[in-house]
Protein backbone atom coordinates (compact mmCIF):
# COMPACT_ATOMS: atom_id res chain seq x y z
CA UNK A 1 0.00 0.00 0.00
CA UNK A 2 1.31 3.27 -1.02
CA UNK A 3 1.40 5.79 2.21
CA UNK A 4 -0.37 8.79 -0.05
CA UNK A 5 -3.39 6.39 1.21
CA UNK A 6 -2.48 6.66 4.63
CA UNK A 7 -2.51 9.97 5.88
CA UNK A 8 -4.19 11.31 8.87
CA UNK A 9 -6.96 13.32 7.74
CA UNK A 10 -8.48 9.42 6.47
CA UNK A 11 -8.55 8.53 10.23
CA UNK A 12 -10.94 11.86 10.98
CA UNK A 13 -13.15 11.57 7.60
CA UNK A 14 -13.37 7.87 8.74
CA UNK A 15 -13.90 8.14 12.96
CA UNK A 16 -16.58 11.06 11.18
CA UNK A 17 -18.81 8.30 9.56
CA UNK A 18 -19.38 6.22 12.67
CA UNK A 19 -20.20 9.29 15.04
CA UNK A 20 -21.55 7.06 17.61
CA UNK A 21 -18.34 4.18 17.53
CA UNK A 22 -15.63 6.71 18.17
CA UNK A 23 -14.22 5.62 21.34
CA UNK A 24 -14.37 1.79 20.15
CA UNK A 25 -13.07 2.63 16.31
CA UNK A 26 -10.10 4.19 18.48
CA UNK A 27 -9.16 1.71 20.68
CA UNK A 28 -8.90 -0.85 17.98
CA UNK A 29 -7.12 1.17 15.96
CA UNK A 30 -4.14 1.62 19.19
CA UNK A 31 -4.34 -1.98 19.71
CA UNK A 32 -3.34 -2.53 16.44
CA UNK A 33 -0.73 -0.21 16.51
CA UNK A 34 0.68 -1.90 19.88
CA UNK A 35 0.52 -5.26 18.28
CA UNK A 36 2.90 -3.88 14.89
CA UNK A 37 4.90 -1.95 17.97
CA UNK A 38 5.88 -3.88 20.19
CA UNK A 39 7.76 -5.82 18.85
CA UNK A 40 10.02 -3.75 17.57
CA UNK A 41 10.12 -1.78 20.35
CA UNK A 42 9.04 -3.14 23.53
CA UNK A 43 6.27 -2.63 25.87
CA UNK A 44 7.85 -0.76 28.06
CA UNK A 45 9.21 1.92 24.60
CA UNK A 46 5.74 1.43 23.46
CA UNK A 47 4.09 2.58 26.91
CA UNK A 48 6.79 5.70 26.87
CA UNK A 49 5.76 6.73 23.35
CA UNK A 50 2.15 6.52 24.04
CA UNK A 51 2.43 7.99 27.38
CA UNK A 52 4.23 10.61 25.75
CA UNK A 53 1.61 11.61 23.15
CA UNK A 54 -1.09 11.75 25.67
CA UNK A 55 0.66 14.09 27.52
CA UNK A 56 1.01 16.24 24.61
CA UNK A 57 -2.24 15.84 23.69
CA UNK A 58 -3.74 16.56 26.98
CA UNK A 59 -2.41 20.16 26.55
CA UNK A 60 -5.23 20.79 24.14
CA UNK A 61 -7.86 18.13 25.24
CA UNK A 62 -7.00 18.33 29.22
CA UNK A 63 -10.52 15.73 30.05
CA UNK A 64 -7.94 13.01 28.52
CA UNK A 65 -7.37 10.27 30.79
CA UNK A 66 -4.14 11.09 33.02
CA UNK A 67 -0.93 9.42 32.05
CA UNK A 68 -0.16 8.06 36.03
CA UNK A 69 3.36 6.60 35.55
CA UNK A 70 3.48 3.05 33.71
CA UNK A 71 1.27 1.60 32.45
CA UNK A 72 -0.19 -1.48 30.27
CA UNK A 73 -0.84 -0.57 26.92
CA UNK A 74 -4.91 -2.49 27.97
CA UNK A 75 -4.93 -0.58 30.83
CA UNK A 76 -4.23 2.92 29.26
CA UNK A 77 -6.67 2.16 26.18
CA UNK A 78 -9.08 1.80 28.87
CA UNK A 79 -9.18 5.19 30.28
CA UNK A 80 -8.68 6.45 27.17
CA UNK A 81 -12.00 4.59 25.59
CA UNK A 82 -13.55 5.79 29.07
CA UNK A 83 -12.54 9.65 28.07
CA UNK A 84 -13.53 9.80 24.55
CA UNK A 85 -16.75 8.20 25.44
CA UNK A 86 -17.59 11.05 28.11
CA UNK A 87 -17.59 13.52 25.57
CA UNK A 88 -19.56 14.55 22.56
CA UNK A 89 -18.54 13.32 18.95
CA UNK A 90 -16.62 16.61 17.92
CA UNK A 91 -14.98 16.72 20.55
CA UNK A 92 -13.81 12.93 21.14
CA UNK A 93 -13.07 12.54 17.27
CA UNK A 94 -10.89 15.36 17.46
CA UNK A 95 -8.81 14.24 20.53
CA UNK A 96 -7.92 11.08 19.05
CA UNK A 97 -6.98 12.35 15.73
CA UNK A 98 -4.79 14.89 17.42
CA UNK A 99 -3.06 11.84 19.88
CA UNK A 100 -2.42 9.81 16.91
CA UNK A 101 -0.66 12.95 15.03
CA UNK A 102 1.17 13.60 18.03
CA UNK A 103 2.26 10.07 18.58
CA UNK A 104 3.15 9.23 14.99
CA UNK A 105 5.44 12.31 15.36
CA UNK A 106 7.24 11.32 17.94
CA UNK A 107 7.17 7.52 16.62
CA UNK A 108 9.26 9.04 13.37
CA UNK A 109 11.86 10.92 15.15
CA UNK A 110 12.81 8.05 17.51
CA UNK A 111 12.28 5.20 14.72
CA UNK A 112 12.48 7.11 11.10
CA UNK A 113 10.38 8.09 8.27
CA UNK A 114 11.50 5.15 6.85
CA UNK A 115 10.33 2.43 9.12
CA UNK A 116 7.61 4.78 10.21
CA UNK A 117 5.88 4.67 6.81
CA UNK A 118 6.55 0.62 6.01
CA UNK A 119 4.77 0.09 9.42
CA UNK A 120 1.98 1.96 9.52
CA UNK A 121 0.32 0.85 6.05
CA UNK A 122 0.35 -2.40 7.04
CA UNK A 123 -1.60 -1.55 10.07
CA UNK A 124 -3.73 0.67 8.30
CA UNK A 125 -4.85 -1.86 5.88
CA UNK A 126 -5.96 -4.34 8.71
CA UNK A 127 -8.25 -1.70 10.39
CA UNK A 128 -9.75 -0.52 7.45
CA UNK A 129 -10.49 -4.03 6.57
CA UNK A 130 -11.85 -4.99 9.96
CA UNK A 131 -14.00 -2.24 10.72
CA UNK A 132 -15.41 -2.25 6.85
CA UNK A 133 -16.63 -5.68 7.36
CA UNK A 134 -17.97 -5.09 11.26
CA UNK A 135 -21.36 -4.21 11.80
CA UNK A 136 -21.92 -1.29 14.45
CA UNK A 137 -24.93 -0.35 16.48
Amino acid sequence: MAMNRFQPQVLFDLLSKRPESVASLSIEFWELIASALIPLIGKEGFTFLYGRSLSITQSTFPWLAAHQGPQQADTQFILLKQSLEEQVFTEARAASHTLFINFITILTVLIGESLTTHILPVVWDEYVSTITNKEFP
